[in-house]
């Protein structure tokens, strides 16, 4: 805000074309900061599973003891399961008068879906690196 002649009171100016693209810009990529984790997320899923069933499939062909796969396949479920619930939709009502509840509960819903996606990611990547550890030191 610029001043008029030293007389101390703002003058208001209209935003320029460079502030509105980066509003816009802003919005687009708060909604796809979602769609993105949404998508993650289901990728998770698929490719714990993708590990799960492989694991179950071959169990007899592989380098690793049973007790080695039982665990590698507990690990998968569980981080599957883990990205699965980051999907599961929220039956809360929100007021939609209430624009600051809006915001807190899409915060809310922003951050329960991140951490779900970290640990579950997490949890895939301990797996995997177990599974590399078992065939070195468990293997034939």
């Amino acid at each position: 805000m610029d001043s008029d002649g030293g007389r101390g009171v703002p003058v208001a100016r209209g935003a320029t074309e460079e502030e509105l693209f980066l509003l816009d810009w802003i919005k687009d990529v708060a909604k796809g900061s979602y769609a993105t984790l949404v998508d993650v997320l289901k990728q998770l899923v698929t490719i714990n599973s993708a590990f799960v069933g492989t694991l179950i499939v071959f169990a007899d062909k592989t380098i690793l003891r049973r007790d080695a796969a039982y665990a590698l396949a507990f690990a998968f479920i569980a981080a599957a399961m883990i990205a699965f619930l980051g999907l599961v939709p929220d039956r809360k009502s929100i007021p939609f008068s209430d624009v600051d509840q809006i915001r807190k509960v899409r915060e809310a819903k922003i951050r329960w879906k991140y951490w779900c996606m970290l640990l579950s990611a997490c949890l895939m990547l301990a797996a995997l690196v177990l599974a590399f550890a078992f065939s070195l030191v468990l293997g034939p």
